[in-house]
């Protein structure tokens, strides 16, 4: 009787573990993209010439907060972030926010203009390379990345946080989490 007591006991324990362990394998799941917005890191030199003419580097806006977005004119979530950027650039640029958009699509020559009409886009947009992108994330040309892949860079030119267009935690509530991400730096 006892060792039937014992048996049932160990085999309720295995049960708890089980689950237990289930759980925490989801909870990492779940919070390891919000941690794995990487270490801070400087980024490579950025040098872009926008739509109007004008070059721009990142060493011209130390001092600021600069978001860095790297999109594609025809992709439907970059269109959607640029929507949700106009209200936070008019919002943030009096207090010291920049924000360029580089479009890395190999069309965007022709519809770069026609993209910030429709969208609202009111801070700077300039042309650039997927090789752009990725000398400026540091990351291999061979690497699989999404867009929109966001950037966000401190006053004193540092990459605080990065988030590529696969982070589903970041861009399921992209403008609270842009928001926040904007107020912590400007502090």
């Amino acid at each position: 009787m006892v060792l039937c007591g014992v048996g049932f006991i160990w085999s309720r324990v295995k049960g708890f573990l089980m689950l237990f362990s289930r759980l925490i394998s989801v909870l990492v799941l779940l919070i390891l993209p919000l941690l794995s917005v990487s270490a801070p890191s400087r980024p490579a030199s950025l040098k872009v010439t926008t739509m109007d003419g004008r070059q721009l580097t990142l060493d011209q806006m130390r001092g600021k907060v600069v978001l860095v977005m790297f999109f594609s004119t025809d992709c439907p979530h970059c269109q959607r972030t640029a929507q949700a950027l106009r209200p936070l650039y008019r919002e943030f640029r009096p207090q010291g926010l920049e924000i360029v958009g580089i479009a890395i699509t190999p069309s965007a020559s022709g519809n770069l203009q026609s993209f910030a009409r429709k969208y609202g886009v009111e801070f700077p947009l300039s042309l650039g390379t997927r090789g752009d992108c990725t000398r400026f994330a540091g990351i291999s040309v061979m690497a699989r990345f999404y867009v929109p892949y966001l950037f966000f860079v401190d006053k004193n030119g540092i990459i605080r946080q990065q988030h590529d267009g696969s982070d589903r935690l970041f861009y399921r509530n992209e403008a609270q989490n842009i928001r926040t991400a904007i107020q912590t730096l400007l502090e």
